[in-house]
Protein backbone atom coordinates (compact mmCIF):
# COMPACT_ATOMS: atom_id res chain seq x y z
CA UNK A 1 0.00 0.00 0.00
CA UNK A 2 1.30 3.44 -0.96
CA UNK A 3 0.77 6.75 0.81
CA UNK A 4 0.34 10.19 -0.80
CA UNK A 5 -0.55 13.65 0.44
CA UNK A 6 -0.22 17.22 -0.78
CA UNK A 7 -0.53 20.34 1.38
CA UNK A 8 -3.11 19.65 4.13
CA UNK A 9 -3.37 16.10 2.82
CA UNK A 10 0.35 15.68 3.48
CA UNK A 11 -0.06 16.89 7.05
CA UNK A 12 -2.83 14.39 7.73
CA UNK A 13 -0.94 11.59 5.97
CA UNK A 14 2.27 12.15 7.92
CA UNK A 15 0.54 12.32 11.26
CA UNK A 16 -0.78 8.77 11.07
CA UNK A 17 2.76 8.15 12.34
CA UNK A 18 2.94 11.08 14.75
CA UNK A 19 4.47 8.84 17.45
CA UNK A 20 7.13 7.48 15.14
CA UNK A 21 7.76 6.11 11.67
CA UNK A 22 7.35 2.50 12.81
CA UNK A 23 3.63 3.19 12.45
CA UNK A 24 4.03 3.37 8.68
CA UNK A 25 5.07 -0.27 8.51
CA UNK A 26 2.54 -1.31 11.16
CA UNK A 27 -0.15 0.10 8.85
CA UNK A 28 1.28 -1.72 5.83
CA UNK A 29 2.52 1.45 4.09
CA UNK A 30 5.44 0.53 1.85
CA UNK A 31 6.24 4.07 0.66
CA UNK A 32 4.91 7.60 0.94
CA UNK A 33 5.19 10.93 -0.86
CA UNK A 34 4.29 14.17 0.93
CA UNK A 35 4.34 17.47 -0.97
CA UNK A 36 4.31 20.90 0.69
CA UNK A 37 3.42 19.79 4.22
CA UNK A 38 2.00 22.89 5.95
CA UNK A 39 2.43 24.21 9.47
CA UNK A 40 4.96 21.49 10.34
CA UNK A 41 2.93 18.36 11.02
CA UNK A 42 3.49 16.73 14.42
CA UNK A 43 5.73 14.00 13.00
CA UNK A 44 7.72 16.58 11.03
CA UNK A 45 8.26 18.70 14.17
CA UNK A 46 9.48 15.73 16.19
CA UNK A 47 11.59 14.37 13.33
CA UNK A 48 13.29 17.75 12.76
CA UNK A 49 14.08 18.06 16.47
CA UNK A 50 15.36 14.50 17.01
CA UNK A 51 15.27 12.18 13.98
CA UNK A 52 16.71 9.20 15.84
CA UNK A 53 13.98 9.28 18.46
CA UNK A 54 11.03 8.98 16.05
CA UNK A 55 12.76 7.45 13.01
CA UNK A 56 15.49 5.09 14.22
CA UNK A 57 15.57 3.16 10.92
CA UNK A 58 15.78 6.25 8.73
CA UNK A 59 12.50 5.72 6.85
CA UNK A 60 11.70 9.44 6.43
CA UNK A 61 13.62 11.85 4.22
CA UNK A 62 13.23 15.40 3.00
CA UNK A 63 14.33 17.18 -0.19
CA UNK A 64 13.60 20.54 -1.77
CA UNK A 65 13.02 19.14 -5.28
CA UNK A 66 12.18 15.78 -6.80
CA UNK A 67 15.49 15.28 -8.60
CA UNK A 68 17.25 15.15 -5.20
CA UNK A 69 15.37 12.01 -4.13
CA UNK A 70 17.87 9.50 -5.63
CA UNK A 71 20.59 10.95 -3.36
CA UNK A 72 18.67 10.08 -0.18
CA UNK A 73 19.91 7.12 1.91
CA UNK A 74 18.61 3.75 0.66
CA UNK A 75 16.65 3.23 3.89
CA UNK A 76 14.29 6.13 3.05
CA UNK A 77 10.83 5.01 1.97
CA UNK A 78 8.78 8.11 2.87
CA UNK A 79 9.78 11.43 1.31
CA UNK A 80 8.76 15.03 1.96
CA UNK A 81 9.30 17.48 -0.91
CA UNK A 82 9.43 20.97 0.61
CA UNK A 83 10.42 24.00 -1.48
CA UNK A 84 12.78 26.36 0.31
CA UNK A 85 10.61 29.35 -0.63
CA UNK A 86 7.25 27.76 0.24
CA UNK A 87 5.53 30.09 2.76
CA UNK A 88 2.82 27.52 3.52
CA UNK A 89 5.38 25.19 5.09
CA UNK A 90 6.89 28.02 7.13
CA UNK A 91 3.77 29.71 8.46
CA UNK A 92 3.18 29.41 12.19
CA UNK A 93 0.32 31.13 14.07
CA UNK A 94 2.71 31.64 16.97
CA UNK A 95 4.66 34.12 14.82
CA UNK A 96 2.39 36.71 16.42
CA UNK A 97 4.55 36.56 19.53
CA UNK A 98 7.61 34.39 18.86
CA UNK A 99 10.13 33.72 16.12
CA UNK A 100 9.52 30.56 14.07
CA UNK A 101 12.11 27.78 14.13
CA UNK A 102 13.41 28.67 10.66
CA UNK A 103 14.21 32.25 11.75
CA UNK A 104 16.98 31.32 14.14
CA UNK A 105 20.63 32.32 13.95
CA UNK A 106 21.47 33.62 10.43
CA UNK A 107 24.08 30.92 9.76
CA UNK A 108 21.55 28.15 10.51
CA UNK A 109 18.65 29.43 8.42
CA UNK A 110 17.47 27.29 5.50
CA UNK A 111 18.05 28.41 1.89
CA UNK A 112 15.66 31.10 0.77
CA UNK A 113 15.33 32.73 4.19
CA UNK A 114 17.14 36.11 4.20
CA UNK A 115 19.98 36.18 6.70
CA UNK A 116 19.36 39.83 7.51
CA UNK A 117 15.66 39.43 8.41
CA UNK A 118 14.85 40.28 12.02
CA UNK A 119 11.83 38.88 13.86
CA UNK A 120 9.27 41.46 14.91
CA UNK A 121 6.19 40.40 16.89
CA UNK A 122 2.93 40.77 14.94
CA UNK A 123 4.64 42.34 11.88
CA UNK A 124 6.36 39.04 11.00
CA UNK A 125 2.98 37.32 11.34
CA UNK A 126 1.29 39.82 8.98
CA UNK A 127 4.08 39.44 6.41
CA UNK A 128 3.67 35.67 6.72
CA UNK A 129 -0.04 35.99 5.91
CA UNK A 130 0.78 38.01 2.79
CA UNK A 131 3.32 35.40 1.77
CA UNK A 132 0.65 32.70 2.11
CA UNK A 133 -1.41 34.33 -0.63
CA UNK A 134 1.57 34.98 -2.88
CA UNK A 135 2.79 31.40 -2.47
CA UNK A 136 -0.26 29.97 -4.25
CA UNK A 137 -0.19 32.07 -7.42
CA UNK A 138 -0.17 29.54 -10.27
CA UNK A 139 -1.35 29.38 -13.89
CA UNK A 140 -2.97 26.33 -15.53
CA UNK A 141 -0.49 24.27 -17.52
CA UNK A 142 2.54 26.33 -16.47
CA UNK A 143 4.58 24.25 -14.03
CA UNK A 144 7.24 26.20 -12.16
CA UNK A 145 9.31 25.40 -9.09
CA UNK A 146 8.22 28.20 -6.80
CA UNK A 147 6.34 28.60 -3.52
CA UNK A 148 3.55 26.14 -2.80
CA UNK A 149 3.29 24.96 -6.42
CA UNK A 150 4.43 21.32 -6.56
CA UNK A 151 3.05 20.31 -9.94
CA UNK A 152 6.52 20.34 -11.48
CA UNK A 153 7.67 17.75 -8.93
CA UNK A 154 4.83 15.24 -9.34
CA UNK A 155 5.99 13.04 -12.21
CA UNK A 156 9.59 12.65 -11.08
CA UNK A 157 8.75 12.32 -7.38
CA UNK A 158 6.16 9.60 -8.04
CA UNK A 159 8.63 7.67 -10.20
CA UNK A 160 11.37 7.72 -7.57
CA UNK A 161 9.35 7.19 -4.39
CA UNK A 162 7.08 4.48 -5.77
CA UNK A 163 9.83 2.87 -7.88
CA UNK A 164 8.01 3.21 -11.21
CA UNK A 165 10.60 3.06 -14.01
CA UNK A 166 9.95 4.98 -17.22
CA UNK A 167 11.86 5.91 -20.35
CA UNK A 168 12.70 9.52 -21.17
CA UNK A 169 10.05 9.44 -23.89
CA UNK A 170 7.39 8.19 -21.47
CA UNK A 171 8.31 10.85 -18.94
CA UNK A 172 8.05 13.57 -21.59
CA UNK A 173 4.63 12.30 -22.66
CA UNK A 174 3.41 12.17 -19.06
CA UNK A 175 4.62 15.69 -18.36
CA UNK A 176 2.86 17.00 -21.48
CA UNK A 177 -0.34 15.11 -20.64
CA UNK A 178 -0.38 16.61 -17.14
CA UNK A 179 -0.13 20.13 -18.55
CA UNK A 180 -2.70 19.53 -21.29
CA UNK A 181 -5.20 17.98 -18.89
CA UNK A 182 -4.84 20.80 -16.40
CA UNK A 183 -5.42 23.45 -19.08
CA UNK A 184 -8.50 21.56 -20.28
CA UNK A 185 -9.95 21.25 -16.78
CA UNK A 186 -9.24 24.90 -15.99
CA UNK A 187 -10.93 25.98 -19.23
CA UNK A 188 -14.01 23.90 -18.47
CA UNK A 189 -14.26 25.30 -14.96
CA UNK A 190 -13.89 28.85 -16.22
CA UNK A 191 -16.50 28.42 -18.98
CA UNK A 192 -18.95 26.77 -16.57
CA UNK A 193 -18.49 29.56 -14.05
CA UNK A 194 -18.94 32.33 -16.63
CA UNK A 195 -22.05 30.77 -18.13
CA UNK A 196 -23.52 30.16 -14.68
CA UNK A 197 -23.07 33.87 -13.97
CA UNK A 198 -24.63 34.75 -17.34
CA UNK A 199 -27.57 32.39 -16.65
CA UNK A 200 -28.21 34.04 -13.31
CA UNK A 201 -28.06 37.47 -14.93
CA UNK A 202 -30.61 36.38 -17.57
CA UNK A 203 -32.97 35.04 -14.92
CA UNK A 204 -32.68 38.19 -12.82
CA UNK A 205 -33.37 40.42 -15.81
CA UNK A 206 -36.38 38.38 -16.97
CA UNK A 207 -37.75 38.46 -13.45
CA UNK A 208 -37.39 42.25 -13.46
CA UNK A 209 -39.30 42.31 -16.75
CA UNK A 210 -42.11 40.30 -15.22
CA UNK A 211 -41.36 37.09 -17.11
CA UNK A 212 -41.47 33.57 -15.66
CA UNK A 213 -37.73 33.00 -15.39
CA UNK A 214 -38.26 29.84 -13.36
CA UNK A 215 -39.95 28.25 -16.37
CA UNK A 216 -36.82 28.54 -18.49
CA UNK A 217 -34.61 25.52 -18.93
CA UNK A 218 -31.53 27.66 -19.43
CA UNK A 219 -29.11 24.85 -18.63
CA UNK A 220 -30.32 22.99 -21.73
CA UNK A 221 -29.47 25.87 -24.05
CA UNK A 222 -26.17 25.42 -25.85
CA UNK A 223 -23.48 28.07 -25.73
CA UNK A 224 -23.62 28.30 -29.53
CA UNK A 225 -27.35 29.10 -29.52
CA UNK A 226 -26.94 31.82 -26.92
CA UNK A 227 -23.88 33.30 -28.60
CA UNK A 228 -25.77 33.56 -31.91
CA UNK A 229 -28.81 35.13 -30.30
CA UNK A 230 -31.18 32.23 -31.08
CA UNK A 231 -33.97 32.98 -28.64
CA UNK A 232 -36.68 30.82 -30.28
CA UNK A 233 -36.06 27.94 -27.90
CA UNK A 234 -36.88 30.05 -24.85
CA UNK A 235 -40.35 28.92 -23.64
CA UNK A 236 -41.52 32.39 -22.64
CA UNK A 237 -44.65 33.84 -24.19
CA UNK A 238 -44.39 37.27 -25.80
CA UNK A 239 -40.65 37.47 -25.16
CA UNK A 240 -40.27 39.24 -28.46
CA UNK A 241 -42.73 41.89 -27.39
CA UNK A 242 -40.79 42.48 -24.22
CA UNK A 243 -37.53 42.78 -26.12
CA UNK A 244 -39.15 45.29 -28.45
CA UNK A 245 -40.28 47.38 -25.53
CA UNK A 246 -36.91 47.43 -23.74
CA UNK A 247 -33.44 46.85 -25.25
CA UNK A 248 -31.35 44.11 -23.70
CA UNK A 249 -29.21 45.36 -20.83
CA UNK A 250 -25.44 45.27 -21.00
CA UNK A 251 -25.13 41.88 -19.29
CA UNK A 252 -27.18 40.20 -22.06
CA UNK A 253 -25.19 41.47 -25.02
CA UNK A 254 -22.99 38.74 -26.41
CA UNK A 255 -20.11 39.31 -28.80
CA UNK A 256 -18.85 36.42 -30.88
CA UNK A 257 -15.16 36.76 -31.63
Amino acid sequence: MLHFGESLGAEVALDVASEGTDAFEALGLQAGLYLGTPFRAELWERWAADPQAVDPRGLLGQVSRADEIPALPPTVRHVQVIHHDDPITKFDPWMVVRAPVWMGAPERRPPGVPRETVFRPFMTFVIGLIDLKNGMNSKPGQFVRVGHDYRIELCEAVRHVYDLPATDEQVARIEQALRDREREWATRRMVASRFASARDAVRATLHRWGQGADELDLDALTAADLARGRMAALPVEDLGTVLDEEPPPEELRVTVG
